[in-house]
């Protein structure tokens, strides 16, 4: 039950597409703790967007004040090097048509704090804070270095997060390997920082359904391998097909998208009789039963990315993989390729097996069917003590507690 009175407004700003499924689970949990919260995010058809629907929740999507103005759909007389005065004019104006609301939202109901998620976040989120004189919290999901920089405007947006990041009132991240990078490459008070792992609420269970076997009619006798995500370079998604298609006929896998996927960007590629695309994304109820319908869940990311400035951020994967901690929500035995943090935190409870490469995952499946359930049971145990949001949030609220006290 959410109480009547509240104990004022938190703003949210996320720069991406609704890419991140725990951060309704986050403001969920805040608006049981007593506040209002306004989240502030992009939105396009590619990605589903969750159901909201508590009044004390409020979703504000391509708001054309925020992260350069990316939702401006600018004339042509406005785009080049001619449109720079229309376009910062333009901005300005819509930058204090939302001060103008919020203050006035501030005056009914004072905003605690603004959060700003990864730097184009916190850097809308330092001038509202700014604007509204009220605490900045920045909130690190991806990690950036400054020697990965490959320009000025790379170095630039380094730039701007460091200091920002100096000022905030405190900041979290999703585990101690994650957050001892960040505080070393920013220049940060390691105990003004806050652990939070990218997971749901909710403890873990293994609740088996036939949802994926129905829909691709997958024999009862096949064991389904899921792997989650976009089919891009750091998922080495062409690494694992090309492995999974010299699997035993007894696995098959689905590779199920989080946005909309064309076909012909796929084609040959799933022409395999144990290769299985789901080429439409999965709504946040559908997607729980894809998950729970699995036997053994994929979690890759390459940190082998020249010209790309996220190496390390793969490297150094942690507590934030959110397809990982949804695995071994449902009580999945996972494999990996081996990060850090990752392949530490497996080990230790025997969840899952971190190899090599892709090329190891077939001898990794016959391991765990080997043992399935203790495997299974062990996922679970992981996931209830080290990636269950709701009490690792408890002390970031009570931070925020503090500050309204």
């Amino acid at each position: 039950m959410i109480p009547t009175s509240k104990l004022g407004r938190i703003a949210v700003i996320y720069p991406y597409h609704w890419t991140l499924p725990n951060l309704q689970d986050i403001a969920q949990i805040l608006v049981e703790h007593n506040y209002y919260v306004d989240i502030y995010t992009l939105y396009d058809e590619s990605f589903p967007l969750p159901n909201f629907n508590d009044r004390s929740m409020s979703v504000n999507i391509n708001h054309p004040a925020l992260l350069g103005g990316a939702a401006i759909r600018w004339p042509k007389w406005c785009t080049g090097r001619r449109g720079i005065f229309c376009r910062w004019f333009i901005s300005k104006i819509c930058r204090l048509s939302l001060i103008r609301k919020m203050k006035i939202l501030h005056e009914a109901l004072p905003y605690v704090c603004v959060i700003g998620m990864d730097p184009k976040g916190l850097e809308d989120a330092n001038f509202i804070a700014e604007s509204l004189s009220v605490p900045l919290v920045y909130w690190s999901l991806e990690l950036y270095f400054r020697d990965e920089c490959l320009n000025r405007i790379d170095n630039l947006q380094k730039e701007k997060e460091r200091k920002i990041s100096q000022k905030t009132t405190f900041v979290v991240s999703q585990d101690h390997w994650r957050a001892e990078a960040l505080s070393i490459e920013n220049g940060l008070d390691s105990r003004k920082m806050f652990l939070v792992p990218n997971a749901k609420r909710c403890k873990a269970s293994r609740s088996p359904n036939d949802y994926l076997r129905h829909r691709f009619n997958i024999p009862s006798e096949r064991k389904i391998v899921l792997s989650v995500g976009w089919p891009s370079w750091w998922s080495m998604y062409r690494e694992i097909i090309s492995a999974a298609v010299s699997w035993p006929n007894e696995y098959v896998l689905v590779w199920q998208c989080r946005k909309r996927v064309e076909k012909a960007s796929m084609e040959g590629m799933t022409d395999y009789s144990n290769i299985i695309f789901s080429y439409e994304p999965a709504s946040d109820e559908r997607y729980r039963d894809i998950v729970d319908s699995a036997d053994v869940g994929l979690a890759f990311y390459s940190s082998d990315c020249p010209g790309s400035i996220r190496c390390k951020n793969h490297e150094i994967m942690g507590l934030s993989s959110g397809k990982l901690a949804d695995y071994l929500q449902s009580g999945l035995p996972v494999i990996t390729n081996k990060l850090i943090g990752t392949e530490q935190i497996i080990a230790s409870y025997d969840c899952g097996i971190s190899v090599d490469g892709p090329h190891d995952i077939r001898d990794a499946l016959h391991t765990i069917f080997a043992n399935y359930q203790r495997y299974s049971e062990n996922a679970c145990k992981c996931f209830n003590e080290q990636w269950e949001l709701e009490k690792h949030l408890l002390p970031v609220i009570d931070q925020i507690n503090s500050i309204k006290a």
